[in-house]
């Protein structure tokens, strides 16, 4: 969608997101394996810190465009954010019928910001996520290319 110009931005994109590359999920899983005062215990992994949504669609598109050479058109799907809160108002409702729609409630979500706090994770198992997202992006997409993915 980034990469056609059609990742949807439903109001201003400045909401943020944690993002985590696989490899820092591992290393916090495999420090909270190994410390003892880990068990229990609920701890947050992610990348350091949050990433607005604006940046996320500029990073992945400057990854497909710099490390890749694939050609990336300008993002245009741009919606106002009572489009998400319109959304959440019919998720609410189809849930409580028992109805689940991926699409609307992911649609309903992409005007909050979903972010976490590592603090704990770092402060008690020594979690230092060391690949940030472009980085991630990078190595997500070259494994996808690598294993047959459509990008």
């Amino acid at each position: 969608m980034v990469k056609d110009g059609r990742f949807p931005i439903v109001g201003s994109g400045r909401n943020r997101r944690s993002m985590g590359y696989t490899d820092n999920l591992a290393q916090g899983v495999l420090l909270a394996a190994a410390h003892e005062q880990a068990a229990g215990e609920i701890f947050w992994l992610a990348d350091e810190t949050p990433y607005s949504m604006n940046e996320i669609i500029d990073v992945v598109g400057k990854v497909l465009r710099e490390d890749f050479g694939m050609t990336v058109k300008p993002n245009q799907l741009h919606l106002p954010a009572v489009v998400g809160d319109v959304a959440r108002m019919v998720d609410v409702t189809l849930q409580h019928a028992g109805i689940y729609l991926q699409q609307i409630h992911v649609l309903s979500e992409m005007n909050k910001t979903i972010a976490c706090d590592i603090t704990k994770a770092r402060n008690v198992l020594g979690y230092m996520p060391k690949i940030a997202l472009r980085d991630g992006m990078r190595l997500s997409i070259d494994w996808c290319l690598k294993h047959g993915q459509a990008i």
